[in-house]
């Protein structure tokens, strides 16, 4: 995501009033630099500026120039009342980032919940995304400088794992990142 957003946006604080959700600590100095009103939101932290539920925001409409959501979206129970929402607050020409992990073609609901999740994500919600937003641009992490190249390996009684969907499999290895940016125009 990082890589993503610093392609994007370089080091001026073009990101205007950004709300960043779940936020994490290694990357608030840096988008506090990009933006000039930054905000945190999470529903159960107490280290944020607003706790809030994703699925349901307090926030006006058009409130925000940009909102940042990452590894959050497999826990509310209404998936598609996050994605309104993110797009309900922005402004027009708003941009959303949404980096979530795609372990599968389809997405996995899971009733009750399991582990604390309430899904696992398939990369069918890349098409999910293009009923909320205007335009989504996909950035996966092979795009970059193998040097700062994320993959998710996962093993398994040692065994590396890679039966992912051929979109993000990394042979031998395990998964890739995708980031999807998503403008409201």
């Amino acid at each position: 995501m990082f890589l993503t957003l610093s392609k994007l946006f370089g080091d001026s604080n073009t990101m205007g009033k950004l709300l960043h959700v779940a936020p994490e600590a290694c990357l608030q100095p840096w988008f506090k630099g990009q933006s000039t009103t930054y905000h945190t939101s999470d529903l159960f932290r107490d280290d944020v500026d607003f706790n809030e539920d994703l699925q349901r925001l307090s926030f006006p409409a058009q409130s925000y120039d940009s909102v940042i959501i990452s590894r959050v979206l497999t826990i509310p129970e209404k998936l598609e009342a996050c994605l309104d929402e993110a797009s309900r607050i922005l402004k027009p020409g708003g941009m959303a980032c949404i980096a979530e992990t795609f372990t599968h073609a389809s997405t996995l609901e899971f009733h009750p919940m399991k582990n604390g999740r309430s899904r696992e994500i398939g990369l069918d919600f890349l098409q999910l995304l293009e009923r909320h937003f205007d335009q989504v641009d996909l950035y996966d992490s092979d795009q970059f400088d193998p040097t700062y190249q994320l993959i998710n390996r996962m093993e398994k009684e040692g065994i590396t794992r890679d039966n992912y969907p051929e979109r993000v499999r990394a042979p031998g290895m395990g998964f890739k990142e995708i980031v999807a940016i998503c403008r409201k125009k």
